[in-house]
């Protein structure tokens, strides 16, 4: 069976990282679940240890395969995400990046799972439902098919994909799967360090992925994602300065690769 690992970075999500969690552990192809607190500073170490029931007094715990990661300080999702997939690496044939707000709908790994029958696939990713959880609306998200010219206009490829370690491995920069100068950490008014806005992280993966691999859509929806208000890639989080710097360090990177 193939071996799919669930990782979920959470940074002060105490409200939805529990439904997350449930979710995966739902899924009709059974899963393993890595949750790592990125330096949280409300309850969610008390709701993952809940959801998971697994002791989470100390900062690795390990439950019938699912792991739970504290992690302090905060060091912001790129990098926490790749502590989280280090710890499991030799473990997983594939991640699920799962954000601690949003939900994976049960039959999410298994369809995603059957994409990969298809030669060179490495990505797969699936419309989704967007939940406004201050309006209490909810609408269809409906992604573009992929392709390459596309995916350099835009960055098409939702961030709850399914990625193949085995194609991962060829992409990985100094050891790690995201770039950790993308959404790092920043200080709140208190001195305090938190996640910052970003969309970037995912998209610098995809470039990297799709220039040795294929991206494949499935036209259906399997996820939900929710906006919250406190989503850390919100617009009024993302200023200019960031959203040029992550650019033009992404084009840097992907010029360098092509050299």
């Amino acid at each position: 069976m193939d071996n799919v690992y669930v990782i979920i970075a959470n940074h002060n999500y105490s409200k939805y990282v529990g439904k997350a969690i449930k979710s995966a552990l739902n899924q009709l192809h059974p899963v393993k679940v890595c949750v790592i607190d990125d330096g949280s500073t409300d309850n969610s170490v008390e709701v993952i240890g809940t959801s998971l029931k697994v002791d989470t007094s100390k900062e690795i715990n390990e439950r019938n395969g699912h792991f739970f990661i504290k992690q302090s300080p905060c060091v912001g999702a790129s990098e926490a995400r790749n502590i989280a997939m280090k710890h499991v690496w030799d473990k997983a044939d594939y991640f699920l990046i799962l954000d601690a707000d949003d939900e994976a709908y049960p039959n999410k790994v298994q369809r995603m799972l059957e994409a990969f029958k298809n030669p060179g696939v490495a990505v797969v990713y699936a419309d989704y439902h967007i939940e406004n959880t201050v309006t209490g609306v909810t609408v269809p998200e409906f992604k573009k098919p992929f392709s390459a010219p596309l995916l350099e206009r835009e960055c098409v490829v939702h961030s709850q994909s399914l990625i193949s370690k085995k194609a991962l491995e060829e992409v990985l920069e100094n050891g790690r799967v995201y770039d950790p100068e993308l959404h790092k950490p920043r200080a709140d008014a208190e001195g305090n360090a938190q996640h910052s806005g970003s969309v970037s992280e995912d998209y610098d993966l995809w470039l990297r992925m799709a220039e040795r691999f294929m991206i494949w859509h499935i036209p259906e929806f399997l996820s939900l994602v929710r906006v919250t208000g406190e989503n850390q890639s919100k617009a009024e989080n993302i200023t200019p300065e960031i959203y040029q710097s992550a650019r033009t360090h992404m084009l840097n990177k992907a010029r360098r690769r092509n050299e």
